[in-house]
């Protein structure tokens, strides 16, 4: 394991190898049966690790319920609230659309089969073999039937396989697994010396409620019906700590005077705005969103238009294979503006779908790497929002009885970089003032996408952590 630069203090000569050992615990909530939250209370002892996860099992009402395609078990996780004592540390809002959104970031293999098997979420495209695809079809994108999550039916429709389908049995549902670094950026980017803490520390989680509700996560054959709940919640943590020589001033008392000393460990956390944008059944849609941030250094803005759902009727509501975690796009090309400092950001707007792509795509250190299909509705649909018949769409075969045309422009995903570079430090990100932080959307809209959406909106900021004499200290809050 690695300890971050600011946690560096062991002075033996094996830099902080040997003299280590690690402690995994396994820890049952101390809240959760009422299916909306469950709490976790983090141990006082020892330097909690970054690989700490979560796992749990989401029981159906019948024997083969399935989870929405891409976020698969990640759609239950609604907020994500880390405390030290009273005080709230961090917190990660809308998080399962995204945690969808950034899945995309992923390369190929440890999103089809890490990140399939860790929460079911299945992402898999491929180009449709001329073999099995219709004649009008052939080469058009597919789901990857060669991944161990699908398995193909006749003349190229996929289903996916049983043991990622959730069902009605304990025994027989998949356990699936979240990391914490997942949940929290402070977690992936640092350490925390828990055993320096006066306050216990602790993880709350907020389920959605959709699921145990009954309403619909994906169609198909199997519904959601009443009756889903969340089983089996466990903590798993490694903590680490030093085998320090005897009658010498061990690794511990030697952290805490570099903490009290003043060190800061940076990180960053999201403000988060959601907006409602209304129904319309012809012409362009303008929408703005006021974000705020006064005083705030943000690194990154992301954003994801999902189409709002209708709990008064779940089984119409969301996309037929995605449930409510998609991000539709407008069927021409929309654009985008950001005002921060009273200045735009673009000199322009962007107003294609590859220049938004190209501006999400430089966010993180990696690329958005999602399907052009799936991205976009440009040379997929016609005039009026309906799909027409090119090379560039998703074929007309099936996954669980549900056309893969559903997946066109499904993932048409935001993102804006403020930042000055990818690395964790101070300062990386741009200083908002007192103006506030404004969003521009426009939307070209049609019968066939005219629905009402919503406007998910993160914006990354920098904080400091700080813990003298066993206090955590959170700036830029």
């Amino acid at each position: 394991m690695k300890i971050p630069n600011a946690l560096r203090v062991d002075l033996t000569d094996d830099a902080q190898g040997q003299s280590q050992f690690v402690e995994t615990r396994i820890i049952d909530p101390v809240a959760g049966a009422d299916q909306r939250h469950v709490r976790f209370l983090l141990p006082k002892e020892g330097i909690l690790d970054s690989d700490a996860f979560i796992s749990f099992k989401v029981k159906g009402a019948n024997a083969d319920s399935k989870l929405p395609l891409h976020s698969g078990a990640m759609s239950a996780f609604s907020t994500a609230t880390l405390f030290s004592g009273g005080k709230q540390v961090a917190q990660s809002r809308g998080l399962n659309h995204l945690w969808t959104l950034k899945n995309w970031y992923r390369d190929p293999h440890n999103r089809n089969h890490k990140q399939a098997k860790r929460v079911c979420a299945t992402t898999g495209i491929c180009v449709a073999p001329t073999a099995v695809a219709p004649a009008n079809t052939t080469g058009t994108w597919g789901m990857d039937v060669t991944q161990d999550w699908a398995y193909q039916q006749a003349a190229g429709n996929v289903d996916v396989t049983t043991d990622y389908k959730i069902t009605n049995d304990l025994e027989t549902t998949p356990e699936m697994t979240v990391f914490l670094s997942e949940l929290f950026p402070l977690l992936y980017q640092n350490q925390l010396p828990l055993g320096l803490l006066q306050e216990q520390m602790s993880i709350e989680l907020e389920l959605q409620e959709e699921l145990v509700r009954g309403d619909r996560a994906v169609s198909g054959a199997a519904l959601w019906v009443a009756g889903t709940t969340y089983e089996e919640f466990k903590l798993h943590v490694d903590l680490v700590f030093y085998d320090d020589p005897i009658n010498s001033e061990t690794t511990m008392e030697r952290l805490q005077k570099k903490l009290n000393a003043g060190t800061v460990l940076p990180f960053s956390d999201y403000a988060y705005v959601r907006q409602e944008q209304i129904a319309q059944a012809a012409g362009r849609q303008e929408v703005n969103i006021m974000m705020g941030l006064d005083n705030q250094v943000v690194r990154r803005i992301f954003m994801a238009t999902p189409e709002k759902p209708t709990y008064g009727a779940p089984t119409t509501s969301g996309n037929a294979l995605l449930g409510n975690y998609a991000s539709e796009g407008s069927s021409q090309n929309n654009t985008l503006q950001v005002t921060v400092n009273a200045l735009p950001v673009y000199v322009s707007p962007l107003d294609t779908d590859g220049k938004i792509q190209n501006q999400l795509n430089q966010c993180m250190p990696t690329p958005h790497k999602i399907n052009p299909a799936m991205a976009s509705y440009i040379g997929q649909v016609d005039g009026a929002g309906a799909v027409v018949n090119t090379s560039q769409r998703m074929t007309t075969d099936t996954c669980e009885g549900v056309a893969m045309t559903a997946l066109c422009g499904s993932s048409h995903y935001y993102g804006v970089p403020l930042m000055k570079s990818h690395a964790n430090s101070a300062g990386q990100g741009l200083r908002v003032g007192r103006n506030p932080v404004i969003v521009n959307l426009t939307d070209l809209r049609n019968a066939t996408h005219g629905a009402a959406k919503e406007v998910h909106c993160w914006a990354e900021c920098e904080r400091l952590l700080s813990m003298k004499n066993g206090m955590v200290m959170v700036s830029g809050a």
